[in-house]
């Protein structure tokens, strides 16, 4: 049994990244894109596409703390969760692109992780 969802997540992620890239750059395609990006990953990862979903989490997961919001953060880290399948295990890029997940979580804004975690946000740093 395939699951029926992924074929229109994925078109659904590309058609958002194609139409972001058609206009101009805004503060709305700069939240929206990597979100895309990260439900691409996603909808490849249910194909079995780890090459593919790290290509397209890569800028993402490059973006500043600053930008890594509860939307992003929460689909960020969906994808991890589907690396843990037992599809993914024992593959080298499954666990690289795992662990660099995350850092990415691990850092990003306090507000995104909730009240009392601030020193794990800023990577044990106090403040």
């Amino acid at each position: 049994m395939t699951f029926q969802g992924g074929p229109g997540a994925e078109a659904s992620a590309r058609r958002s990244l194609e139409l972001g890239a058609a206009h101009a750059v805004s503060s709305k395609e700069l939240v929206v894109a990597p979100q895309a990006r990260a439900d691409l990953a996603s909808a490849l990862l249910m194909r079995n596409e780890l090459d593919g979903a790290a290509e397209a989490l890569g800028p993402v997961l490059a973006l500043p703390r600053e930008w890594r919001g509860a939307g992003l953060t929460v689909r960020v880290n969906s994808v991890r969760a589907e690396l843990a399948s037992p599809a993914f295990g024992g593959k080298p890029l499954a666990q690289d692109l795992a662990e660099r997940i995350e850092d990415f979580t691990a850092v990003a804004a306090p507000k995104v992780l909730g009240p009392g975690t601030s020193r794990l946000a800023l990577g044990g740093h106090g403040g």
